[in-house]
């Protein structure tokens, strides 16, 4: 839009507002079209432009000869995808699909300058590339100039479609429901108000009263004969209560006036109230069956039943009646024995229920014509039996009428043919067996031939269709040219075949021939041909044969040769084989050895570590020394601990630590650790947790459990160089990954995810090895990933790895529910004050010397009076004498186990506590009941482990 339109139209105010048509409008380019810069727009247009902008009708202007199109914003949908492209565009290209229509209005009123209206008026416009049925009201108002010529129009309307169209289904609705009303083959009535007056009767309820006029009158005036027969007090108790009345062959007296016949009816009805919105009954609909001749058709029935019964029931062979609909309503005893139901069970049944499904596709068209046309039939068919097993029956069937000729059931008189039917299936049975063989062999066919007494004239008498498959020929075009098997062989090989036949001709002695024939497809196969010769009576010789197909035969014994010939190859490629399995077993064996390894090594590693941190925890804590030697201590006590957790995670590794499982808490585990891992992390990783509602307590160890996530979360924060989020869920899990579907598991899922560089299909088999790492030189110790999954499998669950290269990792980890909810008890303190002098008397038992001293030390600082014992032997000398109110032994000793003491303690003793200080090595025989603490360990934990065991307070003492 040029400036200087800009400027025009900013000093006319007719195009100000008018909401996103008056924006699109001002943007237009006016310019290329007849109509011209706004700023010469006359008034006329002016005038109707400004009106049209701020109504909130759908309004638009017709301009110039063309009829360019202006409109509102009421007005845009109506244009549908045309809009917006139909501003400023001829009327006659807008609307071509409809131009045959609205053209001529427009057209009329350019002519008469006489405005145009029309309602609900039918429109096949175009919309969404299809011609949608539309309807309008709408006008064609002429805007005049100033010299009363027609310079536009005036168009204003609303689409009417959706009405027009609701209006039309329920005028059709209520017309279908007034002609099932009048068509309905029962009698209907619609009565209104509390004197029960007539609105409606079908043709039915007109047949029934004898036509009687009865529409506008109240029921006891139109229809007196009822009077006394209670129908009346019916009708006003459903008034009054609003409940139906369900009237099952009722008898109703209608009086004189009618045919004799109809005098007195048995009826089926209903008396429905009609309610209004409020619950007030304002009408009763009435609806019902005459029966009468039903029930006069069923007393009839009854009689010819009742002789029909006592025929049946001295009848020998087996009857039976059932309805139109199968269902059983007389069975004599035959019958029952036949079909091993007994009477009462057969009476609650219909024919199809006993029939095998099988026979019901061919019998029940056969019923239904019988029951239409009256013709009656014999098939035989199977029952099934209460137990299963199935009786074949030959069934005469034929149809039961009324009085009037109806058909009301069918009568079936049944033999047991069961043996019958066995021995014809068992003949069938070998008949087929016997084709099945000889029609179907892979590689061959069989053959009857009858030759003169010369083995000349020859004549197929039997040919399998397996000759097909066997040479590509018909069976039956063999039976037409007998020659044909005999051009078939080889030029080379006939005089083979021609000379065992003849030698089995002279001596009548089986003869067996290997030749090539030639199949229709050309292709040459060898074949064997065995035949031997049967004399007949007349001279002539029957020849019973087989022909095999012998190529695949002859092709292994050809591939029996280069197999030899290639033995030397295979044996090569064999050995290669077994070198690759013997390695696999190797890799396999070195693992469980370095496992069996590592539970040794820590133990010697933690009595090692033992006095080592203990002797620096005790210089850390006494303090007053110069600042360098101090750091040293510090650095080496940091050592120390890195020792600790390395063993610790070798242990891990290996399954070989002493876990003390038992009921923890997740979800809190983790919300305990959040501060924790996100200081960790940094602030470029962003930590969310998902913790399941609800979770029952997991069987772990705290402790292991929470170094478990540590290791995880560290290991997610280092696959995230560049930043990423890191998530941390826990949720009850269907099964484990190599569990059974179908049935939930007790386990619980914990999983940590990272969004990082994640991992090849190979990295990833091999991230849970000792001492893998792709972190490089000095940046970890493999150990993490190992330690989680050896923790996982000795909790009983599972270590699961999904992972993908550039979409990050996720590690599962299962553990299995615990029986019982986690202690509330809170957890001891990382550090325990030391309990002063005189706290108690400890005999102290190590083989150890070194830990056995270091250990001493610390107890002696905390206070407390310790004697020492190399052994089990010497500490239970020292108990003779002496009685102290706690006993802390090592565990694996030489003779007795610290296990093994604890319980001798325990007997002689029990007010005696024992802890037991493991260095993890020879598990198994340690106790899960006794309190445990693990080597190597500070002062706080010795105080800690202490602090545990309360002795009474009124122990003896020596």
């Amino acid at each position: 839009m040029t400036d200087k339109m800009a400027k025009g139209i900013g000093e006319y105010r007719f195009l100000a507002g008018g909401g996103a048509m008056g924006q699109l409008i001002r943007k237009f380019d006016w310019a290329r079209t007849p109509m011209g810069d706004p700023a010469g727009w006359p008034e006329p247009l002016r005038l109707a432009l400004s009106i049209a902008l701020h109504s909130a009708f759908p309004t638009a202007i017709y301009w110039g000869p063309e009829l360019r199109l202006i409109y509102n914003d009421a007005w845009s949908p109506i244009p549908a995808e045309r809009h917006p492209a139909a501003l400023g565009e001829p009327a006659q290209q807008v609307w071509a699909d409809i131009w045959d229509v609205v053209g001529p209005q427009l057209e009329q009123v350019l002519e008469t300058g006489e405005g145009f209206s029309t309602y609900d008026h039918f429109l096949p416009m175009q919309r969404g590339g299809l011609v949608r049925e539309t309807y309008w009201d709408y006008s064609f108002t002429p805007i005049r100039a100033e010299d009363g010529s027609i310079v536009g129009i005036l168009n204003q309307g609303h689409e009417t479609t959706q009405r027009v169209l609701t209006e039309r289904r329920t005028i059709a609705e209520r017309e279908r429901l007034r002609r099932m009303f009048e068509q309905a083959p029962g009698f209907m009535a619609m009565l209104r108000g509390p004197d029960h007056v007539f609105e409606l009767v079908n043709h039915a309820y007109g047949q029934l009263i004898g036509h009687r006029d009865v529409l506008g009158r109240p029921v006891r005036e139109a229809l007196p004969d009822i009077a006394g027969q209670g129908f009346f007090e019916l009708l006003d108790q459903v008034y009054r209560t609003g409940e139906a009345f369900v009237g099952k062959g009722m008898a109703v007296d209608l009086g004189p006036g009618l045919d004799a016949s109809a005098d007195q009816r048995f009826l089926d009805f209903v008396y429905q109230p009609i309610k209004e919105e409020d619950g007030a009954v304002s009408g009763i609909f009435v609806q019902g069956n005459d029966v009468s001749e039903e029930r006069r058709a069923r007393t009839e029935l009854q009689g010819r039943q009742d002789q029909l019964s006592a025929f049946i029931s001295q009848s020998t062979a087996g009857f039976a009646q059932v309805d139109l609909t199968g269902l059983f309503t007389l069975v004599n005893d035959r019958f029952c024995e036949i079909t091993g139901w007994t009477r009462a069970e057969l009476l609650q049944k219909t024919m199809q229920e006993i029939t095998h499904p099988d026979d019901l596709p061919g019998n029940t068209p056969m019923f239904e014509r019988a029951v239409s046309e009256g013709t009656p039939y014999v098939h035989e068919k199977r029952y099934v039996r209460p137990d299963g097993s199935l009786v074949w029956v030959n069934n005469s069937v034929s149809v039961i009428r009324k009085p009037d000729g109806e058909p009301y059931g069918v009568l079936a008189v049944s033999i047991d043919v069961t043996e019958r039917r066995r021995i014809e299936e068992a003949i069938r049975e070998n008949e087929a067996r016997l084709r099945a063989i000889t029609d179907n062999l892979p590689g061959g066919m069989v053959f009857q031939i009858c030759t003169g007494k010369d083995g000349r004239e020859r004549k197929f008498l039997y040919v399998s269709q397996s000759f097909e498959k066997l040479t590509g020929y018909p069976a039956q075009q063999v039976k037409e040219d007998p020659l044909l098997p005999y051009r078939t062989i080889l030029p080379e090989d006939a005089p083979i075949l021609a000379a065992a036949e003849e030698r089995a001709i002279l001596a009548m002695s089986p003869f067996d021939a290997e030749a090539r024939f030639r199949r229709l497809d050309g292709e040459v196969r060898w074949g064997r041909i065995i035949s031997a010769p049967r004399r007949q009576q007349d001279g002539s010789v029957i020849w019973d044969g087989i022909q095999i197909d012998i190529t695949d035969h002859k092709r292994l014994a050809e591939e029996l040769q280069k197999l030899n010939d290639s033995l030397e190859e295979r044996v090569r490629e064999r050995t290669v084989e077994l070198e690759r399995v013997h390695e696999q077993l190797r890799q396999s064996q070195k693992l469980e050895a370095m496992g069996q390894l590592t539970g040794g090594v820590a133990h010697d590693f933690n009595n090692l570590l033992t006095p080592i941190i203990g002797s620096l925890d005790l210089l850390t804590r006494k303090g007053a020394r110069s600042e360098r030697e101090q750091r040293l201590i510090g650095a080496a006590l940091e050592s120390a601990e890195r020792a600790k957790t390395l063993v610790q995670r070798l242990l891990a590794f290996a399954r070989r630590q002493p876990l003390q499982p038992g009921p923890v808490d997740v979800g809190e585990v983790i919300t305990g650790m959040v501060d924790l891992v996100s200081s960790t992390s940094g602030p470029r990783i962003r930590l969310e947790t998902q913790i399941a509602e609800g979770l029952p307590p997991a069987l772990a160890e705290r402790n292991q459990l929470e170094m478990a996530i540590l290791n995880l979360c560290v290991n997610a924060r280092d696959a995230m160089p560049e930043g990423g989020t890191l998530s941390i869920r826990a949720s009850l899990a269907e099964r484990r990954p190599g569990g059974a579907a179908g049935s939930r598991a007790p386990y619980l899922q914990l999983s940590v995810s990272d969004t990082g560089l994640g991992m090849s299909e190979e990295t990833a088999a091999r991230a849970i090895e000792p001492f893998f790492s792709t972190k490089g030189v000095g940046r970890g110790t493999g150990l993490g990933l190992s330690m989680v999954h050896g923790l996982a499998l000795q909790l009983g669950g599972e270590l699961s790895i999904r992972s993908q290269l550039g979409l990050g990792t996720t590690i599962e980890l299962y553990l299995p529910q615990a029986a019982v909810a986690p202690s509330q008890q809170a957890r001891p303190p990382a550090d325990v004050k030391a309990p002063g002098a005189g706290a108690g008397r400890i005999l102290l038992v190590d083989d150890e010397l070194s830990v056995r001293s270091t250990t001493a030390d610390m107890l002696r600082e905390l206070g407390y009076e310790v004697r020492e014992a190399a052994d089990a032997a010497a500490a239970l000398r020292e108990l003779e004498a002496y009685l102290p109110d706690f006993v802390i032994t090592d565990h694996l000793m030489p003779g007795m186990t610290g296990t093994e003491l604890a319980h001798l303690v325990s007997e002689r003793l029990p007010q005696v506590p024992t802890l037991i200080v493991s260095g993890y090595a020879d598990i198994e025989g340690l106790s899960p009941h006794l309190p445990r603490l693990t080597k190597p360990f500070r002062q706080h934990e010795l105080a800690a482990s202490l602090a545990s065991l309360v002795p009474p307070s009124d122990a003896p003492r020596p």
